[in-house]
């Protein structure tokens, strides 16, 4: 079944958004190369590059979209013209969640993203998992014994056991997912 397209996102929304980035960061940007393509169509040949915070805030107040939709069949990208698109993840994943560190909590970034993070402590005792990112903080009990090495319930986390969870969960290759399953358990969403 095919999904229904997101809503169109408003000027004001987006420039929200962006705004509430941080000052060094990156944005994905697709750029036509074909003269006969246009995104508002659909995808198109497009070469990628980033744009500064600067760069993207600026354009978008020039444009004279007032409401920015996605690319058909693509919901990751939004629209900036019919010769630019960014991808919707460049945004939320930059988004600025002031955390003072809490003791104990190791700090998971994205390689290649500093700001897209979280700060987790698993309790090997409670056999718990907290995981904290702002003003926002969640424990969340284990279901060990499993074939699972990390998934995320609404209401736990099914692991093998906790020290493979804590090990795993500060493998650097693992740790764009990791980001997302703990912004995921504290509830953050879209800010787009």
């Amino acid at each position: 079944m095919r999904r229904k397209p997101p809503l169109p996102v408003k000027r004001e929304t987006l420039l929200t958004a962006v705004e509430n980035t941080y000052d060094d960061s990156r944005f994905l940007i697709g750029q036509r190369v074909d003269e006969s393509g246009d995104f508002f169509k659909g995808l198109c040949l497009n070469r990628s590059s980033f744009w500064n915070k600067d760069g993207l805030l600026d354009f978008i107040q020039r444009s004279p979209l007032e409401e920015f939709p996605t690319i058909p069949d693509h919901p990751h990208l939004l629209v900036l013209s019919s010769t630019f698109n960014v991808w919707r993840d460049s945004i939320d994943n930059n988004q600025v969640y002031q955390t003072d560190p809490p003791s104990g909590f190791h700090h998971v970034t994205e390689e290649g993203n500093p700001h897209y993070d979280m700060y987790f402590r698993v309790d090997h005792e409670k056999k718990t998992i907290s995981f904290c990112l702002g003003d926002l903080k969640r424990t969340m009990p284990l279901k060990e014994g499993t074939d699972y090495s990390w998934k995320l319930t609404k209401t736990h986390i099914y692991c093998i056991n906790s020290d493979w969870l804590e090990r795993s969960l500060q493998d650097p290759f693992w740790s764009r997912f990791i980001v997302r399953l703990a912004r995921n358990a504290l509830g953050i969403k879209s800010a787009i």
